[in-house]
């Protein structure tokens, strides 16, 4: 009740509203979380344990957070469907409509997630269509990557769920978002007090909340002018390798956000091309950020069904705000230097 409080209170709320604001929702369907993998565990677990559902929809690509969400409502006794991409990396609404034909009827409740964009090859998927198809119970999109980057108008479409996370776009780590449409069924993952409508105890952090809002505010404003800008850096890179490396694959290219590239050298050793780039000053990385240093090709990949030869060679580029043509000119130069240095003989 004290004046200091109350300050912190209205900033927290600012904060609330202008997220919402930014991707067409009202501040009490937000929730703020430390970041995405706590917002898409109580996203999906908790959506299936206050729902009922006893049947998970979901996809072979998804981020660790929603698969290992997945896997223990399997424990609990779901059935989950597995959707695999097609070969452009892509989830169709005719997979979506055929997995639930075949494998769930038209009736039983079920829920379902699916990334909005592929955290690692960058392919975009029509979730909207989706979304606007699916009829079974709370539809759930990890947005950690389409945030900032595509716009987001939940007032038009039928998403229940919706989460992503602040230092994708340019926030501070450790604080992510939540949306939870009004009576979509959720259930707490964590006890203790009634902080963000009883859905997440624990008290927030005001500043982590307002550098989301910041970032999240300027994302949007430059999303059109960041996408053209990554648009051209990624026609560099995927021309500089096309002509320079005859046997690299562009993972995903017709699909994916320019703002990712994932290149694939067949028969190189993955680790240490990655150090070999950190050393010239350049950071990529290989594979979803929470399983950096897992040895073995990506599941991504692998449930793209591209050759274990070539996934095993696979890097992740991401452009972000700051990304410029000299950064990009570094990359390139360090792969020409650094590819035939790391090739298994």
């Amino acid at each position: 009740m004290h004046s200091a409080g109350v300050r912190a209170r209205a900033a927290l709320d600012d904060a609330r509203a202008r997220l919402a604001e930014a991707v067409g929702a009202r501040p009490e369907e937000i929730v703020f979380t430390s970041g995405g993998t706590e917002a898409n565990n109580l996203a999906v677990i908790g959506a299936a344990r206050a729902s009922g559902a006893r049947d998970i929809v979901t996809s072979s690509i998804e981020h660790p957070s929603v698969t290992r969400a997945v896997e223990t409502l399997a424990a609990e006794g779901c059935a989950v469907t597995w959707i695999d991409p097609d070969a452009d990396g892509t989830i169709g609404s005719v997979n979506f409509r055929s997995a639930i034909s075949d494998a769930i009827g038209e009736e039983r409740p079920a829920i379902a997630s699916v990334q909005w964009i592929n955290h690692e090859t960058g392919a975009m998927h029509d979730v909207e269509r989706i979304a606007a198809e699916w009829r079974r119970g709370p539809f759930h999109v990890d947005a950690a990557q389409a945030v900032g980057r595509v716009a987001i108008d939940l007032g038009r479409t039928p998403i229940d769920l919706l989460t992503w996370t602040a230092h994708k776009i340019g926030g501070p780590v450790g604080v992510g978002a939540l949306f939870r449409r009004a009576e979509t069924p959720l259930r707490a993952l964590s006890y203790g007090g009634s902080q963000e409508h009883e859905l997440r105890a624990g008290t927030p952090s005001v500043a982590l909340a307002v550098g989301f809002a910041v970032a999240m505010e300027i994302a949007t404003r430059d999303r059109e002018s960041r996408a053209a800008a990554h648009r051209r850096l990624r026609d560099h890179v995927v021309g500089f390798v096309n002509e320079r490396f005859a046997d690299a694959a562009i993972i995903a290219r017709e699909t994916a956000h320019p703002s990712t590239v994932c290149i694939a050298f067949p028969d190189v050793d993955r680790e240490a091309l990655l150090v070999l780039l950190d050393l010239a000053g350049v950071r990529v990385s290989s594979g979803a950020a929470c399983a950096s240093g897992t040895p073995g090709p990506s599941p991504v990949l692998r449930a793209m069904r591209v050759d274990d030869r070539v996934a095993a060679g696979a890097i992740r580029v991401s452009f972000g705000p700051s990304t410029s043509k000299d950064d990009v000119t570094r990359l390139l130069d360090a792969l020409d230097r650094s590819i035939d240095r790391v090739r298994r003989r």
